[in-house]
């Protein structure tokens, strides 16, 4: 069958590098992460850009979809944090054996936590569900609701399942500790 599942998305933050004048220190451990991150990465200082998102005060484009960012809000030990984060361009750059390497590096040798991870289920021309019988568990049915009930359905040029153009269910929210986002790739 056509059913794939990878990484989509992938963002955290960790905060074991070492700072000079709130500049990151490159030492062997940046290097290795920046090698992971893309073998053939060769760092210039020049590529270290002030004013990052999210509070982190430099950053660096490591490929199209690949940034780390540095010197960020403070940990529990008010040590600066830094954050990776790659976005589904980034992510379609690894292969099965870079994304076990680069995730036993993250959270071996950082003690990285990771604050999002999109594991895509395709499952085009496989049909194991449709999003009507997904309407039906979720919204009709109520077979899976969260403790506070936050199932919330979005829909694609019509309120109505049976006009039905596009439709994505949310489980959860993106501030809770469980958020699932279901929708129809065919409607992309």
């Amino acid at each position: 069958n056509d059913k794939k599942v990878s990484i989509d998305w992938l963002s955290g933050t960790a905060s074991n590098i070492e700072y000079e004048n709130e500049k990151p220190k490159f030492t062997t451990f940046i290097k290795d992460l920046l090698i992971y991150l893309k073998s053939d990465y060769v760092y210039d200082e020049r590529d270290l850009v002030r004013g990052a998102r999210y509070g982190y005060k430099y950053y660096l484009d490591i490929d199209e979809g690949i940034q780390v960012r540095f010197c960020g809000p403070k940990n529990s030990d008010n040590i600066p944090t830094w954050n990776l984060e790659i976005t589904g361009k980034g992510c379609d750059k690894f292969n099965d054996k870079d994304w076990l390497n680069l995730l036993m590096f993250l959270f071996n040798e950082c003690d990285f936590k990771c604050t999002r991870i999109d594991i895509p289920g395709d499952d085009l021309g496989v049909d194991y569900f449709s999003m009507k019988d997904l309407y039906k568990i979720f919204i009709v049915d109520k077979s899976y609701v969260l403790r506070n009930g936050a199932t919330k359905i979005s829909y694609i040029g019509t309120n109505d399942v049976n006009e039905y153009k596009g439709m994505t269910f949310y489980i959860g929210s993106k501030t809770s500790d469980l958020f699932l986002r279901i929708y129809d790739k065919d409607s992309e």
